[in-house]
């Protein structure tokens, strides 16, 4: 009885071991999505400001690629905005 108790218990850490690392590595693949995202947004947005010849500087570049979906919403209300004008 002592034997399965103890068996259960070691089991049971292992799962719960295994599930904390699957949570952390899903937690870091999205952390890592997100800022790919971002990267390539800003990037897109970098190559349509060129060819205005405008430049970003790195604190934009870093804003744009960890805030993007606050400055994607910026950047797409400004352009429709002017495209309508």
């Amino acid at each position: 009885m002592i034997r399965t108790i103890t068996n259960q218990s070691k089991l049971l850490t292992a799962q719960h071991t295994t599930l904390l690392r699957i949570y952390k590595m899903d937690i870091i693949q999205q952390i890592i999505i997100y800022l790919l995202v971002g990267v390539v947004l800003s990037f897109g947005v970098e190559l349509l400001a060129r060819l205005t010849n405008d430049n970003f500087t790195m604190q934009e570049r870093i804003m744009f690629i960890t805030l993007w979906p606050i400055m994607g919403g910026i950047f797409l209300y400004h352009f429709i905005k002017e495209l309508l004008q």
